[in-house]
């Protein structure tokens, strides 16, 4: 039922998302800063995340609010590990969305899950032992690195811990609620895809991202994956080969 569910939100809904996630090594960025995203709660969001992101994965990054639809993580930063830049439009269409699966307001946490995708690529940038194939893997890789802080943050959220989540004999409704917000997140990460495989700038479809981002919650959850996820280092440890054969999937289909 739930994999029929998140087809169907996928595939039914006439939706075609452009905001994307961008790599960038150069340095060069072609956008104007703005000093707001014209919404002052987003502004008072990502300044109160960055501190516990940066703290999550040890990073620090330069965050910068620009015109424009994308999310792009440049690799060069001569006082820190990266650079952020966030389109004001990404950010405002994100933050208005409405869950499809609880019907509530899933801005807040598209925002940070948003912000954790590309905190995960700055963390791809200070860590060169871990290879990727293509910029694909990348991208997915780092979905899944966004759906491991985000599970996280709704279970701190929420006041559940690991045995709660695996196991329901306690605090069952409230992670009930999270895997709602999870399922509701994911297919705001599905949207972000897109079909076009032959194109360099391609991230993954709609499944491949909404799956990825949602496959640490499942492993969490109970249900089988195909590597561990005790911990954020046993996560690590294999989620490389996870998003290439997550990759090789979508290029099948």
């Amino acid at each position: 039922m739930r994999l029929l569910f998140l087809t169907l939100i996928l595939f039914i809904f006439d939706v075609w998302v452009t905001s994307q996630c961008t790599l960038n090594s150069s340095g060069i960025s072609n956008v104007s800063k703005l000093s707001t995203s014209g919404n002052i709660n987003i502004d008072n969001l990502i300044k109160a995340e960055k501190i516990k992101l940066e703290k999550f994965f040890n990073v620090s990054a330069d965050i910068k609010i620009t015109t424009g639809s994308n999310g792009i993580a440049i690799k060069t930063c001569s006082t820190c590990n990266g650079i952020i830049e966030l389109g004001s439009h990404l950010l405002i269409q994100e933050y208005s969305l409405i869950g499809p699966k609880t019907k509530k307001s899933l801005g807040k946490y598209m925002i940070i899950s948003i912000m954790a995708h590309e905190y995960a690529h700055i963390y791809q940038y200070r860590h060169p032992e871990l290879k990727f194939r293509d910029a694909i893997v990348q991208e997915v890789h780092a979905d899944m690195l966004a759906g491991w802080y985000m599970s996280q943050y709704l279970m701190n959220e929420y006041g559940v811990n690991s045995d709660d989540v695996r196991y329901k004999f306690h605090n069952a409704n409230q992670v009930k609620i999270i895997d709602d917000i999870i399922l509701d997140i994911g297919i705001g990460f599905g949207w972000l895809g897109d079909e076009q495989y032959w194109s360099p700038q391609h991230h993954g479809d709609h499944m491949t991202r909404a799956y990825a981002f949602m496959e640490v919650w499942r492993c969490m959850y109970g249900q089988p994956v195909q590597i561990s996820c005790s911990n954020f280092s046993e996560w690590l440890k294999d989620s490389v080969w996870l998003a290439e054969m997550k990759v090789y999937y979508d290029s099948q289909h």
